[in-house]
């Protein structure tokens, strides 16, 4: 996506309404954010669910942001799994 494009993408992630742009959006829980990485580790980091969220439904793939922080995830999925335990998923109650 260009520069433009990413700019628009902030623009909606700003709206009041921007989870009916967002990929991880569900009609039937409409109060609920079904995001992956909203937890503490992404507020960590600075990155915005709804900008990464709104992207991913604009383009079809995942911003450079959530790209690195899925692959740390997958890291430590895998570390978790041969050490026996599971890492939550984290939902998080929108405003």
């Amino acid at each position: 996506m260009s520069f433009t494009g990413q700019c628009y993408a902030r623009k909606i992630a700003a709206q009041e309404n921007a989870c009916e742009y967002c990929a991880f959006y569900s009609a039937s829980a409409p109060a609920l954010c079904f995001a992956p990485w909203s937890d503490a580790y992404m507020e960590e980091l600075f990155i915005d669910p709804c900008f990464e969220g709104v992207y991913k439904k604009l383009t079809g793939r995942s911003a450079p942001a959530l790209a690195a922080v899925e692959r740390e995830r997958e890291r430590m999925q895998c570390q978790a799994e041969t050490a026996g335990k599971a890492i939550p998923l984290v939902i998080r109650r929108l405003k």
